[in-house]
């Protein structure tokens, strides 16, 4: 048996390797993570209404930093203090995480809706094929990689990790929404969900955009678009398509994307 002094050291240890970004790493700490422009707010609010929310009040943009922060926007101090079950935003994927919830969409069609919103956050004036190919259509790393290392992690952590397709989400909200509960280990109440489901709409996240306002880098964005798929059809010309492909055909037959 290892003696109470010397299993303390091994678990300050272990929060210290752990400790990323200054954030205090808990081993029951879940991470939603995508590359940008792929689901990852829908998701926030439909985790929110299901497992935060027992009051089922009108939620507005602001409250997701209270329930479920963001890595890139909460601060630290917020984070590190929260009690419970901590869900946490993240656009990175990191090995030091213990349970990602991830969501993948179509690069192309993700890459669509984050010209859009690069054009209303950082002002980009060009083209479409001009963003393609400029930095600041990766900075969060390219698809590619992002998905990849997502992929890495499943690999060496495979009971840890749920990947959740944006378009399955959209197709059948119900049953992949029931998978992701699941995996958090949470019970499935059928009022709880519909509930989580109905509030959490394109169309009523839509409707809380206009009224409230979605406010980044005291910027007010158009953050909810369109949300539509295959509208890369209409942007991806045959260089940014063989471009495209080059580098990630394998991933998109690997989830069914071709």
């Amino acid at each position: 048996m290892i003696n109470l002094k010397i299993r303390n050291k091994i678990k300050s240890l272990i929060k210290i390797k752990n400790k990323k970004d200054g954030i205090d790493i808990k081993p029951n700490d879940v991470y939603l993570v995508s590359f940008p422009k792929s689901g990852n707010t829908w998701m926030r609010f439909l985790l929110i209404n299901y497992l935060f929310n027992p009051k089922s009040k009108k939620l507005v943009y602001d409250d997701l930093e209270v329930f479920i922060p963001s890595i890139h926007k909460s601060s630290i101090e917020s984070i590190n203090s929260k009690k419970g079950l901590r869900i946490i935003k993240s656009h990175f994927v990191k090995l030091v995480y213990p349970k990602i919830i991830y969501i993948v969409r179509d690069g192309r069609d993700a890459l669509v809706s984050y010209y859009y919103y690069q054009k209303e956050l950082r002002g980009f004036k060009g083209s479409f094929e001009e963003f393609y190919f400029s930095k600041l259509s990766s900075e969060a790393g390219n698809w590619q990689e992002h998905l990849r290392a997502a992929l890495k992690f499943k690999k060496e952590n495979p009971n840890n990790i749920i990947f959740v397709k944006y378009e399955d989400l959209k197709k059948d909200t119900n049953s992949t929404f029931k998978e992701v509960i699941s995996f958090l280990g949470e019970a499935i109440y059928e009022e709880k969900l519909n509930f989580a489901i109905n509030s959490s709409s394109f169309n009523n996240l839509k409707k809380m955009q206009l009224s409230d306002g979605v406010e980044i880098e005291k910027k007010n964005i158009n953050f909810f678009r369109k949300g539509t798929s295959e509208q890369w059809t209409g942007y991806f010309n045959e260089k940014i398509n063989d471009d495209f492909m080059k580098n990630s055909k394998d991933l998109m037959e690997h989830f069914n994307y071709i």
